[in-house]
């Protein structure tokens, strides 16, 4: 992602689905991931968002920023 303009982008999904497994295995998930990763994934996508803001259709551009933050924030919760 870090040089995809294209508005169709798989990381949410992504992120949604490693979050999903996080919760189910918390320690693992904790041991694995790291803070730095998880900053540097975060980062990519924002800046995804702020080259890509204007293709994205209006009615979903919150949208995507929003389910991002909450996201990302989620995520944040576990690593090392």
């Amino acid at each position: 992602m870090k040089n995809n303009d294209n508005i169709a982008q798989p990381l949410l999904a992504n992120i949604d689905i490693l979050l999903v497994i996080s919760h189910k295995y918390t320690t693992d998930a904790n041991l694995l991931l790291e803070k730095r990763k998880i900053q540097e994934w975060k980062q990519v996508f924002y800046d995804w968002f702020e080259r890509c803001e204007s293709k994205i259709p209006a009615n979903f551009r919150d949208g995507i920023k929003e389910n991002g933050d909450e996201l990302f924030k989620e995520l944040e919760q576990y690593g090392h």
